[in-house]
């Protein structure tokens, strides 16, 4: 079992086989959220075949090195999923992040959580940049990005098909040298402490 300590309370565990009823709990607590942007999330919820076979491609991909999905635990909760895609060839990965509604410091484990994969993407894959996107309409994870030091690479128009509409999408980045140089002040511009 991988397991990363972002902190005293929170961590990173690798999704296995084991996890699928934990997965699928945490779909159903999720749904209203995540609906508008993981549109299978009403399958995964009934049928859990199709989160295992989900689990299945992602150990796939981590075990390709193209991968890593965790669960993000909280006080030893479940309270959400956190990716990172790699390219390989590119040298590149890709963010994503959900947490559970039911989560009261969702914004905080998220900050803290998005500071320990990225700094796993720079120093330990040695990845040279990484990328986010979100929808043009979902301005918190925007400006969350944008916070953390990425920047807007551009508008990605009608990039995903969601709910039987095409939605833009901003893509955002941040390479390497620029993540060394603000890396420590990263945590200051939200005010966070360090445990």
């Amino acid at each position: 079992m991988l397991e990363i300590i972002v902190d005293k309370n929170i961590k990173l565990q690798l999704i296995e086989k084991r996890h699928s009823g934990n997965l699928q709990m945490l779909y159903k607590e999720s749904r209203d959220l995540i609906k508008p942007w993981i549109p299978a999330v009403d399958e995964m919820i009934s049928d859990k075949t199709k989160v295992k076979k989900l689990i299945y491609t992602w150990l796939e991909m981590f075990c390709k090195g193209r991968g890593y999905f965790f669960f993000v635990k909280y006080k030893n909760r479940i309270c959400g999923v956190y990716q990172l895609e790699i390219n390989k060839q590119n040298m590149s990965g890709e963010l994503a992040l959900w947490m559970s509604p039911l989560v009261y410091s969702r914004l905080i484990i998220s900050i803290k959580c998005s500071k320990r994969i990225i700094n796993i993407a720079f120093k330990e894959l040695n990845l040279n940049k990484v990328t986010a996107r979100t929808a043009t309409n979902n301005n918190v994870i925007w400006k969350l990005l944008e916070r953390f030091g990425f920047k807007k690479e551009g508008i990605l128009r009608a990039d995903v098909y969601i709910n039987g509409k095409f939605k833009d999408f901003i893509m955002y980045s941040i390479i390497h040298d620029e993540w060394d140089n603000q890396e420590n002040k990263f945590l200051e511009r939200f005010n966070i402490i360090t445990d």
